[in-house]
């Protein structure tokens, strides 16, 4: 079996090398847009209510102030009854509105909630605010059923800086390339496909060296996952 080392996961992390990451440039920030799909479908009871199924594409969602999120959900899957299943945008912190947060021209500041009850299939594009929030099912009647997803303001890393590049390897035969990975070998949450070129490191074979499929991957922050280097 050919083993797969992943730095940060594997035990010989010494053996194999970070890419270099510039410190102390701080560049501007530009907006991103965020994409999260909801689906919205029956549960034990008919209608839109607390037994209500919801699947989203995303439970945290990590922006900056600025940044568009854009809403796409279908309640197409709901028997359509009066009240329509929608969606309440509310700060995760009590006693606070929605400072910065934004919507087709619309302020939401001095607002502590907002409802997005509108018809199926829909889209809607929200600018990013300065505080927290989260999305819950709603009902347009006053019914708040259960949170679908966070926003959260930064990055899943602390500090300023992005992670470093990590390199991926697997070892392979001298007459093998890197043109097709088996589905053996894990890459965990990042494509299969994409950044692999043969090489030679010093870990396989019992640390006598040998071939190996290598790659670089970085994090890509608008896709909150990592993806290979072009």
């Amino acid at each position: 079996m050919n083993p797969f080392y992943f730095l940060g996961v594997t035990t010989i992390a010494a053996l194999i090398a970070t890419a270099t990451t510039v410190v102390g440039v701080t560049p501007a920030h530009a907006t991103t847009t965020h994409s999260v799909t909801i689906t919205f479908t029956n549960g034990t009871t008919p209608g839109c209510n607390e037994t209500t199924l919801v699947v989203s594409s995303q439970a945290t969602v990590f922006a900056a102030p600025g940044d568009l999120l854009r809403l796409t959900w279908n309640s197409a899957g709901v028997t359509p009854t009066t009240p329509y299943c929608g969606m309440m945008l509310l700060p995760t912190s009590p006693a606070v509105n929605l400072t910065g947060w934004s919507a087709n021209a619309t302020d939401f500041s001095s607002l502590p909630a907002v409802g997005y009850n509108f018809p199926s299939p829909a889209d809607q594009t929200t600018t990013v605010g300065t505080v927290d929030a989260a999305f819950s099912v709603f009902n347009g009647v006053g019914g708040l059923f259960g949170q679908i997803f966070n926003v959260t303001l930064g990055s899943p890393f602390s500090g300023s800086m992005q992670p470093q590049d990590l390199i991926q390897q697997f070892g392979i035969a001298p007459d093998q390339n890197c043109t097709s990975i088996p589905m053996s070998i894990a890459v965990f949450n990042v494509s299969r496909s994409g950044g692999w070129s043969k090489s030679w490191a010093p870990w396989p074979n019992e640390g006598r060296g040998g071939f190996v499929c290598t790659r670089t991957v970085r994090y890509e922050p608008s896709a909150q996952g990592w993806v290979p280097r072009a």
